[in-house]
């Protein structure tokens, strides 16, 4: 199996990054940096803990798109719809989280930018003459912005957060999300037997997927492989 991905999907994966960087940098040169300006240590590290969350989904991503997601060994054979792509499931659960974190972030600054305002135009109305200018003059493009990227931010940060929640519920159950669809299917007025995957412990669970060095979880490039082979995996030998 060839790691290099096909041209659709190179093409898909840029226009994914555009869409994931767009909201950020435009929010931060449109909207927080003239607004801040000059920086105080509060709001400096308000951005620096920003972009550490952009920085950080953007290696995992990179990480979930570059890293061969696995393969079967030669000669073996199992189900035709048997899941292969464990090497990279860390990394994508990893960018779930940071883009949650990162456009939540983002959402919060901009409403704080949108208070901020309204605080100074009630506060110029009760106490500046008439006719006074206003001492912070908005430019219409940067209300376009906040205007435009409210609009994206949180539809795509409820989706990411009911994504987020999706995965890391599996992965403390130890399903794919392919297996847990297929077992939600099979639940319908049949008897369905325990996931013999799912160990006794949720951590025992997530350690499969993350790995057994638990401080390094979150880095982003953590890299060493879970536990398993892709087609063999410990099993709880109790379940029914």
């Amino acid at each position: 199996m060839s790691s290099k991905p096909p041209p659709d999907d190179t093409l898909l994966a840029v226009s994914a990054l555009f869409v994931i960087l767009f909201a950020p940098v435009t929010s931060q040169y449109f909207i927080f940096l003239p607004w801040l300006r000059p920086l105080t240590p509060v709001s400096a590290l308000v951005l620096g803990v920003f972009n550490i969350l952009v920085g950080l989904l953007l290696a995992n991503y990179a990480a979930c798109y570059f890293t061969d997601p696995g393969k079967v060994s030669p000669g073996w054979e199992g189900v035709p719809d048997t899941c292969i792509g464990y090497r990279n499931q860390a990394h994508f659960i990893r960018f779930l989280l940071y883009a949650t974190l990162a456009a939540s972030l983002c959402i919060v600054l901009i409403l704080a930018r949108l208070t901020h305002l309204v605080h100074q135009a009630i506060r110029h109305t009760a106490t500046a003459p008439p006719n006074a200018p206003h001492p912070e003059m908005v430019h219409v493009g940067q209300v376009l912005v906040m205007a435009g990227n409210l609009c994206v931010l949180v539809p795509v940060g409820s989706i990411l957060g009911l994504l987020t929640y999706q995965q890391i519920y599996n992965l403390t159950q130890n399903l794919t999300t392919i297996e847990y669809v297929k077992l939600k299917d099979d639940a319908i007025g049949v008897y369905v037997p325990s996931n013999p995957y799912r160990l006794r412990h949720p951590s025992d669970n997530v350690r499969t997927v993350m790995g057994r060095d638990s401080p390094w979880w979150m880095w982003a490039l953590y890299t060493l492989p879970p536990e398993g082979t892709g087609t063999w995996f410990e099993v709880d030998l109790e379940a029914e």
